[in-house]
């Protein structure tokens, strides 16, 4: 063999083994003889790598390209061997008519054979007897042997039965060398596919963009970038997402005005390219930066900009902002404003907005969505469009029903609420011992019917117990109150004394430090942390959710702490309703989760290791099913800011509608037809699609 021959799949060439044969010599000797005595082979030493070659400088059809077979220098050593102890012997059994392939016969020889044979035809004196010639042709003999036939011709030529083992290791072999040749070259189209449509992407860019501000070019990056792999990176928050398995973009695109955007879309469509939005990257099932199929990033980040109308109480904030530029925005412009939502400042506001968004002030004045009047949407086709010329219906779906399942949301006007210049918050432990089962008890009870005013949150904890190794249950209830300490004091004695609330447990703050004391960061701090953009991902994290609509008896609490501990999770949040939350009807918005819950529920499952993975999403999906007694039904409803893919999915390049179904009515009860209706209208082709998209269904 040529020292220089490519090497196959075990990254050796020839030349490796011939100048190293003294080291590698021997093993390989004895690997040969291994198999010739014994017919065993490794799984993979017949693995062969298939590269296709392109015969002109821009291959658009396969027959463009020349395929060539690369294979273990090992694997063609056992060929060698195989063929040359048959080459001894092959002119004895091969007929003498076969001219070629076997030593001392030249295929030449048939060129002559054939032309004596014409000759003879037109030259004979006879020629009342017919005579006719025929020339065969065909087409892969190989595929054509009959594999029995050949055995049996071996055994009654003399071979041993040995030869019939190798016949069927060759056999073997054969079948599977040509099953992954059709993958490779499966694969190898399918990349080359995905580079030219790349390639034609970015040609097709500052063909429709008209800024000259920013060139859309420079908001690109792709794998050949040096920086590709810190934007990539930078907007994933969790570490589930951050494995060598995990697929990547083709590109990322981070623009920089809304031409940037319209210019995305059209030309991600016309080179049948997916697209994934990310606002934040706080989607738990990474949704929104991951794909099985060719695709890019449209990487909101860039477009962050927040204008608040403190006089008229309203502000515009672009997708891209966070919930704390937007909370500091607000606060900054006016004290006595503020906007329901999230309590994470690094949340994206484009995805938390369009999946509902909830948080402390929701008993109050409800989600985020039903604090929105208007929104700028590109449509499928480039357009943007406000509310006006979107019309209600689109920007009814998108309040709740997924934005990204209809175009590209770019900014939101919002109508802000408002704050007492004061606000108290609270944070109060309870252990078992100190009979926490009995405070959570009451507070299903009451958490619903309590002042409107009044938040209170009961976050199950699993901590550490005094020995090693020890679990215990720790509930900490946690308070968000619009108003001083004296008022809160006197509601929470009269509705709540289970509690047992204190005013040393009460902070009296201002609305954006309560922001602060909610996200778990030290008081003290300056409030201008909520603008940093951490880019580094914590931990490996997966969440469930559940809503309940009947009280869970203390026996079913015991169980419930028993499954906490069983199932190593680190805590249940239950977030309780009543207020707004029971005004407003469940078809005003997307959003149907209304009156009729008491709490929503999220399951939280958090680790540092890898190698954990798999145990402790299992053990989650345990409790959650534990837990079936204690919650809704008919379907088991779900929160789609908790993205949670094992309720259901379809796959990245199909959105199969009755699958969509299953995960629909979860997310949206009666309300998925409707957007599923209005999704057939606005993008019947689907283009914007994910693994749990709303599909389009079209009226008969």
């Amino acid at each position: 063999m040529h020292p220089d021959k490519s090497p196959g799949p075990d990254g050796f060439n020839p030349g490796f083994y011939q100048k190293y044969w003294d080291v590698v010599g021997p093993q390989v000797t004895e690997f040969c003889l291994f198999w010739l005595n014994s017919g065993q082979l490794a799984d993979n030493i017949h693995e062969t790598n298939i590269v296709l070659i392109p015969k002109k400088p821009i291959p658009e059809f396969v027959s463009d390209l020349r395929s060539i077979a690369l294979c273990n220098v090992v694997y063609k050593i056992l060929a060698k061997v195989l063929a040359n102890r048959l080459k001894q012997f092959l002119h004895l059994i091969i007929s003498p008519s076969q001219s070629a392939f076997i030593p001392g016969r030249l295929i030449s020889d048939n060129v002559m054979l054939a032309y004596e044979i014409n000759h003879y035809i037109h030259k004979r004196s006879n020629r009342k007897a017919g005579i006719a010639a025929l020339k065969v042709d065909m087409s892969k003999a190989y595929d054509r042997v009959d594999w029995r036939f050949l055995e049996l011709m071996m055994l009654r030529l003399g071979f041993a039965q040995r030869w019939k083992g190798f016949h069927y290791l060759w056999l073997n072999w054969r079948k599977l060398v040509v099953y992954m040749v059709i993958i490779i070259i499966l694969v190898s189209i399918s990349l080359a596919t995905s580079e030219q449509n790349i390639l034609n992407f970015l040609k097709c860019l500052p063909a429709h963009t008209n800024s000259t501000k920013s060139p859309i070019l420079e908001t690109v990056y792709t794998p050949r970038n040096s920086s590709f792999e810190s934007k990539l990176l930078a907007y994933i928050k969790n570490r589930r997402f951050l494995t060598s398995k995990t697929p990547k973009p083709l590109a990322i695109i981070a623009p920089k005005d809304i031409n940037h955007v319209q210019a995305t879309v059209i030309c991600a469509k016309s080179n049948d390219l997916q697209i994934r939005v990310r606002s934040g990257g706080h989607d738990f099932e990474g949704l929104s930066f991951i794909s099985d199929v060719p695709f890019v990033i449209l990487d909101m980040f860039n477009l962050r900009e927040i204008y608040v109308d403190s006089h008229g109480m309203s502000a515009q904030v672009q997708a891209g902002a966070t919930l704390g530029e937007l909370y500091y925005a607000v606060a900054t412009n006016n004290t006595a404003a503020a906007f329901p939502g999230g309590v994470c400042h690094t949340v994206g506001t484009g995805g938390h907005f369009s999946g509902g968004g909830y948080g402390n002030l929701m008993r109050k004045y409800g989600l985020s969505v039903d604090n929105i009047v208007d929104a700028t949407i590109v449509d499928v086709n480039g357009n943007v469009l406000d509310r006006k010329s979107m019309g209600e219906d689109l920007f009814w779906a998108i309040r709740g029903g997924g934005g990204a399942s209809f175009g590209v949301i770019v900014d939101w006007v919002i109508k802000l609420v408002y704050v007492p210049e004061k606000v108290t918050v609270f944070s109060i432990s309870r252990s078992l011992e100190q009979g926490a089962t009995d405070v959570v008890y009451r507070w299903q009870h009451v958490a619903t019917k309590l002042d409107n005013d009044l938040f209170i949150r009961a976050m199950l904890n699993v901590v550490n117990g005094s020995k090693v190794g020890e679990k215990k249950i720790e509930v900490s209830f946690v308070g968000m109150f619009l108003g001083q300490s004296d008022r809160l004091l006197k509601i929470v004695k009269k509705s709540f004394p289970e509690l047992g609330l204190k005013r040393r447990d009460c902070q009296e703050m201002s609305w954006i430090e309560s922001t602060l004391f909610w996200d778990g960061i030290p008081q003290g701090t300056p409030i201008e942390v909520v603008l940093e953009r951490p880019e580094r991902a914590g931990d490996f994290v997966k969440l469930k959710s559940d809503y309940v609509k009947n009280v869970i008896p203390k026996s079913g609490l015991e169980s419930i702490w028993k499954w906490l501990i069983e199932y190593d999770l680190n805590y249940m949040q239950w977030n309780p309703y009543g207020g707004r939350m029971h005004e407003i009807s469940e078809f005003d918005t997307p959003f149907p989760h209304r009156a009729g819950n008491m709490f929503l529920i999220q399951y939280a499952s958090i680790w540092d290791n890898e190698g954990d993975t798999e145990r402790r999403t299992d053990l989650l999906r345990k409790m959650y099913e534990a837990m079936t007694p204690y919650v809704s039904r008919n379907p088991r409803e779900a929160f789609l800011n908790y993205r949670d893919n094992d309720i259901g999915k379809t796959p990245s390049n199909f959105t199969d509608f009755r699958k969509a179904q299953v995960y629909g009515q979860k997310y949206f009860k009666n309300n998925f037809q409707r957007l599923a209706n209005i999704k057939a209208r606005v993008d019947p082709d689907n283009f914007f699609r994910n693994e749990q998209s709303i599909p389009p269904l079209f009226s008969s």
